[in-house]
């Protein structure tokens, strides 16, 4: 699971495959701000990235549903002014989504980054797991673990000069995380055609690569080294001088 996930790719095409099932794409959303709080050299961003985080997924609030559209008062709008004001509310009021769903970027405007930096074994995370589960958890994990973290962030000063939060301070939630996914996810991954594009990507990578897989434009010369020929590669259109 680890391997998968700590490759861009492999990140990325886990992520579609979570998003098509509609289910577990905040725990990889969790994964990666943890990925980002790590390496926040500021003690005062830190903290408010770790409080964000904790307030994100940890201890999640309900915020209010407001309507930003403002009805006219009623003794001035007749039934069917009142009918036509309905139709131009629905047609400019946006359509709702998941808050951590409208963040999500495309490849090329965000780096597909995480990998896991502590020292905890799959062993002890997927002991955790267990000891911690709770499925109605947004990151299936609830209990003195997420508490803890709760308590750090009360007693830490965020106008403190040296950094009291570690930058271990997600890291056992974290591999309950991986340990999640890969309990309820990982088996319909293997069976998708998300899998199969990644594997074949990775077999393209690490293939040799022969003269079959360039087609000759035109000689352009000769070299120190031999001859210098122009050609497309087959599988990505690029043009390369060989």
């Amino acid at each position: 699971m680890e391997s998968y996930l700590s490759q861009p790719l492999g990140l990325y095409l886990f992520r579609r495959y979570c998003e098509a099932e509609a289910h577990g794409i905040e725990k990889l959303f969790f994964l990666q701000d943890v990925y980002a709080y790590r390496r926040i050299p500021q003690h005062n961003r830190r903290v408010l990235k770790a409080k964000a985080i904790y307030a994100t997924y940890i201890n999640p609030q309900q915020p209010a549903t407001i309507s930003s559209v403002t009805q006219p008062p009623p003794h001035h709008t007749t039934p069917q002014a009142a009918g036509a004001s309905s139709a131009a509310a629905a047609a400019t009021t946006p359509a709702r989504t998941h808050p951590l769903l409208a963040s999500t970027k495309n490849p090329g405007e965000t780096n597909y980054a995480w990998k896991r930096e502590s020292s905890i074994s799959m062993t002890t995370a997927k002991e955790l797991y267990c000891t911690f589960k709770c499925e109605a958890a947004l990151l299936g994990v609830r209990g003195d673990l997420t508490e803890e973290i709760g308590k750090q962030l009360e007693d830490v000063n965020l106008q403190s000069g040296t950094s009291m939060l570690p930058l271990t301070l997600f890291d056992e939630l974290e591999a309950c995380v991986v340990s999640a996914l890969e309990h309820h996810q990982m088996e319909g991954f293997k069976a998708s055609l998300f899998f199969k594009r990644f594997m074949h990507f990775l077999y393209i990578q690490q293939r040799e690569i022969g003269e079959d897989d360039f087609s000759l434009l035109r000689v352009l010369g000769r070299g120190g080294f031999g001859m210098v020929n122009g050609a497309i590669k087959r599988s990505t259109g690029k043009i390369l001088v060989v």
